[in-house]
């Protein structure tokens, strides 16, 4: 069974966080900051993992307000929905556990992963994956660099939150606004672990390597819509000195422009010409 190889710790973004945790999360315990300011998602799906509430609505309420009245046939259903929810929340542990053991074995420089390993949860995780010693021995592993001009080797994992556009749960892709092609890894027969975690996965840039040997295949797909054939790159539209398609710049001036409209019709009780548009004046519009 898949515990947690396709999930990833993903640090939650502004909006998910309430009043408390934007003021004093980051000053919480190692384990709290893990739990409150980080999620676990799907990397392949990007879907959030949730802990498994237990479904009571095939019991009476009187069923749910006494259970020690129940009658033998709904004892029996009882225990087995207890069961059922206590299975799927032991799942809900493991993975997150792993989860955890992953990003912690990933990030062996990060200052929560360091104060987290120094905790009774952080060494308990370590010790049930064996990842202890990894641990140790990665923070005192060199950065090693790739062949392209020196840069750093970084761990794929890195460019997640900016690269990758996730997919839906219904097969769609999003975060993909305004690019004309995504990319994909195949990895080889043979591939390591963490080239298979890559499979699957749609990149708005094309990736560099996961590592310096790295051989898997990245292929280049166009985004288009539903019944269009891919343009060729040679027939792409010019572009405004802002890199911007021109129709796009269109867009973005006929929004710019539109609450001022709106407030010179409230003014006016009118709607205004070709020449009064003018006035307020495209590059201003788009500031």
């Amino acid at each position: 069974m898949d515990y947690g190889k396709s999930y990833v710790l993903r640090k939650k973004t502004w909006k998910e966080l309430n009043h408390s945790l934007r003021m004093y999360g980051e000053n919480e315990p190692p384990e709290m900051q893990i739990e409150n300011m980080w999620k676990v998602v799907n990397f392949k799906t990007g879907e959030k993992l949730c802990k498994p509430e237990r479904d009571l609505s095939e019991f009476e309420r009187g069923d749910i307000l006494y259970p020690t009245m129940h009658s033998p046939e709904v004892q029996a259903k009882w225990e087995r929905n207890e069961l059922e929810w206590k299975e799927e929340t032991k799942k809900y542990e493991k993975i997150k556990r792993v989860a955890h053991v992953r990003f912690m074995l990933e990030n062996p420089d990060l200052g929560l992963v360091q104060d987290l390993a120094k905790t009774e949860y952080g060494k308990g995780v370590l010790a049930e994956s064996g990842g202890a010693i990894q641990l140790q021995n990665r923070t005192k592993e060199p950065v090693s660099t790739s062949g392209r001009a020196g840069r750093k080797n970084l761990n794929l994992r890195d460019k997640r939150d900016s690269n990758i556009a996730l997919l839906s749960s219904d097969g769609g892709i999003d975060n993909l606004e305004g690019a004309d092609y995504y990319w994909t890894m195949h990895p080889n027969s043979g591939a390591c672990e963490q080239c298979q975690n890559m499979a699957g996965v749609v990149f708005r840039h094309e990736p560099d390597p996961v590592h310096p040997n790295c051989k898997c295949e990245v292929r280049e797909h166009a985004v288009v819509p539903k019944g269009k054939k891919p343009k060729d790159k040679s027939e792409e539209k010019p572009k405004d000195k802002d890199g911007y398609p021109h129709k796009d710049r269109a867009d973005r001036i006929k929004k710019a422009l539109k609450p001022r409209l709106e407030n010179w019709a409230d003014v006016h009780r009118t709607t205004p010409g070709v020449n009064d548009i003018i006035l307020w004046g495209i590059d201003k519009a788009l500031k």
